[in-house]
């Protein structure tokens, strides 16, 4: 039996295996039976947190279909969460895409530093039929292309995310995001590589954000971001590449448990 957490950030929802007590982190397979909806336990992804030497502890992410993922905003907040144990304070938080900074201002609302945002090449991908523009690639150690729609932005990604994840440039593929700014507030959806449409991204929050600060200097800083699942705070720190920017939401633990499974792998 392994014991799990089951958490959720807007909709945004993560399996939570500790390997800290004693637990055993699944093998890409294993994730994939877990996280269905049907015959598993139901998620977006598997978020495995473990010890680190040099943070208070270290997360590792595997989507839904068993690839890896270098980050993951929202599974972020929940591992902040769920190492403090929903107790105010501050902690760093080991990943593949660097050390990062979190805060849990209050039990279930978290803010977390997503880092510094590099501009991809911003010609890729160059063109999209039925979008007005190229769209802009951001990189938080996992890569996001951002693209400005004038309408709602569910039906272009049900249209362009499912291609445009498995663009030629992106050997890993692409988290893809299609973005309105109405002048207050920006409306969000994003296609995730090795997810699909899922409630909320974090860090496809954090680039549609810096691509809207690009496009409209004038924008709202902190920026608030619409999500199918809710709403992400969008701050910004002046820094190297586009700067630094924080996310501020929820993150809710839903329940515990224990799932039959043997074998497995350590990360």
């Amino acid at each position: 039996m392994v014991r799990f957490v089951k958490y959720e950030g807007l909709g945004n929802d993560f399996i939570v295996i500790d390997v800290r007590s004693g637990e055993v982190a699944p093998a890409p397979e294993q994730a994939v039976r877990w996280c269905d909806r049907r015959r598993g336990i139901g998620a977006d992804g598997v978020l495995v947190v473990g010890p680190s030497e040099r943070a208070d502890a270290r997360m590792d992410v595997i989507n839904r279909d068993g690839s890896m993922a270098e980050m993951c905003g929202n599974g972020l907040r929940c591992v902040a969460d769920h190492v403090r144990e929903g107790a105010p304070g501050d902690l760093r938080v080991e990943t593949a895409a660097g050390m990062l900074r979190c805060r849990v201002e209050a039990p279930g609302w978290v803010s977390t530093e997503i880092g510094a945002g590099a501009l991809i090449d911003p010609s890729v991908p160059s063109h999209v039929p039925d979008l007005p523009a190229p769209g802009i690639g951001i990189s938080f150690g996992n890569p996001h292309v951002v693209f400005a729609v004038s309408g709602p932005t569910r039906p272009a990604a049900e249209a362009h995310g499912p291609e445009l994840t498995r663009h030629r440039a992106f050997s890993r593929g692409v988290n893809v995001g299609f973005a309105r700014f109405t002048g207050g507030a920006l409306e969000l959806t994003v296609y995730e590589r090795g997810a699909g449409l899922t409630l909320a991204c974090g860090t496809g929050a954090a680039a549609a954000a810096l691509a809207t600060w690009r496009w409209h200097p004038a924008a709202p800083r902190p920026l608030t971001v619409e999500l199918p699942g809710g709403a992400l705070i969008a701050h910004h720190q002046d820094g190297p590449g586009l700067g630094t920017v924080w996310l501020e939401g929820p993150a809710r633990r839903v329940f515990r448990g224990e799932v039959e499974e043997p074998g497995g792998q350590r990360l």
